[in-house]
C-alpha cells in the first residue's frame, strides 16, 4: 500500500537522524531507500525492509545501532516500574492476568512516533482496554504445558515479559521456557545484552537469533534466519510472539501462537478493524 512505502522511508530518516543531522549523508538514506522500495515486489515483508533500511544506515554512517540511546532510556524506564507493577501484580485477584495485561502495556515502549519511552511514566502504567482478548485460552492451555516459547520484542519493554515468566513459573510448576531475542541491531528490538539486566537468564533459557547476510528479500530467507524459534515454536506445547511486526511476520508461518501487542499501525489496525492504542492477546 502507499502508506506502508510512506511509512517505510518515515522510519529510515528518523531512525538515520539518531545518529547524523549531516543532509548530505540523510539525503543519501532516503535516496537509497527509495531505489529500495522502487525494486520491491509488492508482497515483501515490512521486517526484510526493515532490515536493508538499517543496512543502508550502517553502510552510509558507520553506526550498525541507531537507536542504542533510546534502548538505554526505556530500559531505564522500565526498572523505575518494575516494582510498582510487581506489587500491582501481586495484589490483583487474577495475578495471572495482571501479569499478562503489564507485557501488553510494556509494548508501548516503542520508536513508532507517539509513542515515546516515557509513555509510561510518572511512576504509573496505563490502563488500555483490549481489541481482542483469548485470555482465558490461554490459560487453559498454560495448565497442560510442559515447553513454552516465547519470542521478546522491544527493549525496556523485556523488563516486563521478566514480570509475566516469573508469573508463569507460579501458576504452572515443571515448565520450561525459551526465551528468544535477536542477536544483532535492529531499531529498538531487544538483543542479548538487553536481557541482562532484567535477569530473564534467571527464569528462562535465552536463545537469539542470528542475522544472515547478505539480506534475502524472501520467505526462505526468514526460514533461515529464524529457524531456530520456528523448529522450538513447532515442539511447544505454548508460544507467545510479542510485537505487531512480529504479529505481521509470524502469523502466516505459525498456527496457534498467543500474540501479545498494541496496535500502532494504522493500516494493520483498520485490517483488523481496531483502534489505533489498542492491546491485543489473540490465538491464531
Amino acid at each position: 500500500m502507499p502508506e506502508c512505502l510512506i511509512c517505510c522511508q518515515r522510519v529510515t530518516l528518523e531512525a538515520a537522524q539518531q545518529v547524523t543531522q549531516d543532509e548530505a549523508l540523510l539525503k543519501t538514506v532516503v535516496f537509497r531507500m527509495m531505489e529500495l522500495l522502487k525494486s520491491l515486489s509488492e508482497n515483501v515483508n515490512s521486517f526484510l525492509v526493515g532490515l536493508k533500511s538499517m543496512e543502508i544506515i550502517e553502510e552510509v554512517t558507520g553506526n550498525s545501532d541507531p537507536y542504542k540511546d533510546f534502548k538505554k532510556r526505556s530500559a531505564k524506564t522500565a526498572r523505575e516500574l518494575v516494582q510498582i507493577v510487581c506489587d500491582r501484580v501481586e495484589k490483583s485477584p487474577h495475578p495471572l492476568w495482571e501479569a499478562c495485561r503489564a507485557a501488553i502495556t510494556g509494548n508501548l515502549m516503542d520508536v513508532i512516533p507517539g509513542t515515546p519511552p516515557d509513555m509510561v511514566n510518572g511512576y504509573s502504567f496505563p490502563e488500555i482496554s483490549f481489541a481482542v482478548n483469548h485470555f482465558d485460552e490461554f490459560r487453559s492451555i498454560l495448565q497442560r504445558t510442559e515447553k513454552m516459547v516465547y519470542l521478546g520484542d522491544n527493549a525496556g519493554e523485556v523488563f516486563f515479559d521478566r514480570i509475566l515468566i516469573e508469573r508463569i513459573l507460579i501458576e504452572k510448576v515443571n515448565i520450561s521456557i525459551d526465551y528468544f531475542v535477536k542477536g544483532f541491531p535492529f531499531l529498538n528490538d531487544a538483543e542479548y545484552e538487553d536481557i541482562i539486566p532484567t535477569h530473564i537468564d534467571h527464569v528462562a533459557t535465552i536463545k537469539t537469533v542470528p542475522l544472515i547476510k547478505p539480506i534475502v528479500m524472501n520467505q526462505a530467507y526468514i526460514y533461515e534466519m529464524y529457524g531456530g524459534f520456528l523448529d522450538a515454536a513447532q515442539k511447544a506445547d505454548l508460544i507467545v510472539v510479542k510485537g505487531q511486526a512480529n504479529y505481521e511476520l509470524f502469523e502466516p508461518l505459525i498456527k496457534g501462537a498467543f500474540y501479545l501487542f498494541v496496535h500502532k499501525c494504522p493500516v494493520i489496525a483498520q485490517r483488523e478493524r481496531a483502534n489505533i492504542g489498542a492491546a491485543v492477546f489473540i490465538k491464531k
